[in-house]
């Protein structure tokens, strides 16, 4: 399955060789409920193509193998996801500010609309996709904003979750940012790690309601 890049670039300022965006800040049950899809995935491969009706333009693809499905899919163990952005033949590069970097090997977990063209398929841009990591205690984990840490069921501890990071100013990280409003640049605003087991089963909890 391949979900393509949206190439009508509204929206989205070209700034010489780099495109800006301003993205809507997503909390937990938006990201649920707008991912179509959900799934764990490692890189494959990484291509870039140029769209010759779109004079050129650079196109970025990432094929993503061994899905862990968490919400959709119908059993594919293979996705490929287009992001407008990359090489041109001259040398130069087009980056759009917040579009997602990979690396072939990585794993990630993935939040994302299917079915039509987006400049960025996951939902709330790099809100909606996260690099698994493996920490000192063997557990698989991601670094998750704590403004959309889950909400733990009734009588249910924090088993699963480690520690880890920290605030960036005076205010709490989680009642401060609350409000509707843009979302931070990717890596500026407070993370903490949470194993991926127990974020699948806050996933699954808030599709239940």
């Amino acid at each position: 399955m391949v979900i393509r890049a949206l190439f009508s670039l509204i929206g989205i300022c070209l700034v010489g060789s780099a495109l800006a965006a301003s993205v809507i800040q997503v909390q937990f049950p938006e990201l649920v409920e707008d991912a179509e899809k959900i799934a764990v995935g490692t890189v494959g491969d990484i291509t870039v193509v140029h769209d010759a009706a779109q004079d050129g333009l650079p196109v970025t693809r990432v094929r993503f193998d061994s899905l862990n499905w968490w919400k959709g899919g119908n059993d594919e163990r293979t996705i490929t996801v287009e992001f407008v952005g990359g090489e041109m033949p001259d040398g130069s590069v087009i980056h759009v500010a917040g579009m997602p970097v990979f690396k072939v090997g990585e794993e990630h977990l993935l939040f994302w609309k299917d079915g039509r063209r987006y400049i960025n398929p996951f939902v709330g841009w790099w809100q909606g996709h996260y690099k698994v990591e493996v920490n000192q205690a063997g557990q698989s984990v991601v670094k998750w904003p704590q403004r959309m840490i889950p909400p733990e069921p009734e009588g249910e501890g924090s088993k699963g979750a480690a520690s880890s990071s920290a605030s960036s100013g005076g205010d709490s990280p989680r009642s401060s940012t609350l409000h509707a409003g843009l979302a931070a640049p990717k890596g500026n605003e407070p993370v903490e790690e949470i194993s991926v087991d127990l974020l699948k089963q806050r996933v699954l909890s808030e599709m239940a309601k």
